[in-house]
């Protein structure tokens, strides 16, 4: 079976900045986690959770601030990457676009 990747992006325009959390799941059996979740604010990655750690982490100074105003910041994002995990999961995905197992293309969606 050749691996297979599947990439959604929410975005959220606020203020004339783009506020977006972008998804990946690719097969299982290659060197990359199954599933990606990557924050992005402008462009900058702020926040990042990979199947691989199971943890959302910070990925800017003034992210890892953000438990000094709600100690439990860190643990309810990590729960709701864990949860977007299980419902981003390849076959899902595969089925709600009708793909069957043999087909390798590349898709993209966004919701807005």
């Amino acid at each position: 079976m050749r691996p297979r990747m599947v990439v959604s992006s929410a975005n959220l325009k606020m203020m004339l900045e783009v506020f977006e959390y972008k998804y990946t799941g690719v097969t299982p059996g290659i060197s990359f986690p199954e599933f990606t979740l990557v924050g992005l604010l402008d462009g900058e990655e702020f926040v990042y959770y990979d199947s691989n750690i199971r943890r959302m982490i910070p990925k800017t100074e003034w992210m890892t601030k953000a438990e000094d105003d709600d100690p439990d910041y860190w643990n309810r994002n990590t729960q709701w990457a864990q949860a977007s995990q299980e419902d981003f999961s390849l076959v899902t995905v595969m089925q709600l676009y009708k793909h069957t197992e043999g087909e390798t293309e590349f898709n993209y969606y966004m919701v807005v």
